[in-house]
């Protein structure tokens, strides 16, 4: 798979240059992806020892990139990682289902109590054993997708970003006053340095919602959360007004180093995505992790999940070449 031109996909087709939002003069939403990446830059001071740990790592990730690089292909390889559809094809089950070939295990699910305020966000996982989510139960199949109200999902396949890129691909469905947590790059005890999280969260009712994004750093076992940014409805979607239901399509392209992007889609990848760039922020991590994602509020519905890998450097070498003249690749069109 030819994952740099598979990412090309993200960027829009229109030409047009107007923004509704300029006014707001929110440096963290802009509209084309093809805009200067310092016009969505977004510092964050470290603490005088997580600077020199932020600068010692990614001095060593650059150092070692190319040795890293040739290992991690043998054990990954560039494409789907992992990816499941949660809704309900209408399809009932076999009453036998000894006759049903078994497919290995790849996401395990439990329970969590939160504890959130406006900057903070904690939980705990309360079950000790982890539950196999198998999609063949159909309990934990509906039309909406699988609740995450209070649950958390993990995916069992280790993960090691420290010369490859992955990009997270979900659908999602929140009602009434919820959130929707990635939580990336942490432990198992989810308090390493190097882990951030995610959320999205839904505030209001009906007409009234308003939708949020926050970014978080874990900081003494609890995740505070140091970017705020508001997504614009720019109109109420039909089933918003009538039965509170929001639909997100939610990407996060984590480049393994200090650098996120986070697409977000409201209804249908069809619509424009607004889009956040997120750079000197995160401490990069070089052992394997895992992915985690956790809902709770009122409800919350996840509909599909994708996972992808890719190359950075061939991302970012694609999107270079995009203004640079095809004929001789050396003058650059201003």
């Amino acid at each position: 798979m030819d994952s740099a031109r598979h990412f090309q996909l993200i960027s829009t087709t229109t030409t047009k240059k107007e923004n509704p939002f300029a006014e707001e003069k929110n440096e963290n939403l802009v509209e084309e992806s093809d805009n200067d990446e310092s016009n969505m830059k977004a510092k964050t001071e470290f603490s005088s020892v997580g600077k020199q740990t932020f600068l010692i790592k990614m001095q060593t990730q650059n150092e070692n990139h190319n040795e890293w690089f040739k290992e991690d292909l043998k054990n990954l390889s560039f494409g789907v990682f992992f990816q499941i559809n949660f809704l309900s094809n209408g399809e009932k089950l076999p009453k036998d289902l000894n006759k049903i070939e078994k497919e290995p295990i790849l996401l395990d699910f439990n329970q969590i109590a939160t504890k959130f305020f406006s900057n903070k966000f904690s939980f705990k996982v309360l079950n000790n054993d982890w539950t196999p989510f198998d999609q063949k139960d159909e309990s934990k199949i509906t039309s909406n997708g699988f609740s995450m109200k209070q649950n958390i999902l993990r995916i069992n396949n280790p993960l090691n970003l420290r010369s490859l890129s992955c990009k997270v691909h979900i659908d999602l469905k929140i009602q009434g006053m919820s959130t929707f947590n990635i939580l990336m790059r942490t432990f198992e005890k989810f308090d390493n340095e190097e882990a951030y999280i995610i959320q999205y969260r839904k505030e209001g009712f009906c007409e009234s919602t308003r939708l949020y994004v926050l970014l978080g750093k874990i900081d003494k076992n609890e995740f505070i959360f140091v970017k705020k940014c508001e997504i614009p409805l720019l109109s109420i979607p039909q089933q918003l007004a009538s039965e509170d239901f929001l639909n997100i399509i939610a990407e996060v392209l984590d480049f393994g180093n200090d650098r996120i992007y986070i697409f977000t889609y409201l209804n249908d990848k069809l619509s424009k995505p607004f889009k956040l760039k997120y750079e000197n922020l995160l401490i990069p991590v070089f052992e394997n992790f895992q992915l985690y994602f956790m809902g709770n509020g009122d409800d919350t519905y996840i509909k599909s999940l994708l996972v992808e890998i890719f190359d950075r450097k061939d991302f970012f070498s694609e999107k270079e070449n995009k203004n640079v003249c095809n004929k001789c690749k050396n003058c650059v069109i201003f």
